[in-house]
């Protein structure tokens, strides 16, 4: 009730008290200085609001970017590894294949015919012994770079 009582007193016509009209002006003066005073401060202010705002979106539209290139990328990896594991599906493939063949060759290179053995158990120069003992070899070196395709 007080403050409402002092409001009105505030209110009332200044003509009436001719001892308040200085201070009337008094407060019309600290009013102008404190709305001059707002306004430097909100403009001081919105400077840097302005610069966040600006650094902001630039961040943005770096991140977008830099997102669309790395959906670019992940997009070509992915293609390279599937170029790749088909590569390497092949190649198992084609070693396996080879392999096969190697062990071919050595079974035929086994079988031989009756002349191929007279010439292997041939005592004067003993090239033909060599040649298997140098077939053995063969096998062990081919067993050794066999793949063994990956299971998945």
């Amino acid at each position: 009730m007080k403050l409402k009582a002092d409001l009105e007193w505030q209110k009332r016509p200044t003509s009436r008290c001719p001892e308040r009209k200085g201070d009337n002006a008094d407060l019309q003066s600290m009013l102008a200085d404190a709305e001059r005073r707002l306004k430097d401060t909100a403009q001081k202010c919105q400077d840097p609001i302005t610069g966040l705002q600006k650094s902001m979106v630039e961040r943005n539209a770096t991140l977008t970017q830099t997102r669309e290139e790395d959906v670019r990328v992940v997009a070509t990896l992915q293609g390279e590894l599937r170029a790749e594991t088909a590569r390497a599906t092949a190649c198992e493939t084609k070693n396996a294949e080879l392999y096969a063949v190697t062990l071919d060759l050595i079974k035929r290179h086994e079988n031989r015919g009756i002349w191929e053995k007279f010439l292997l158990a041939e005592p004067f120069t003993g090239l033909q012994s060599v040649e298997v003992e140098n077939l053995e070899d063969f096998r062990e070196k081919a067993a050794a770079q066999n793949i063994t395709p990956k299971k998945d």
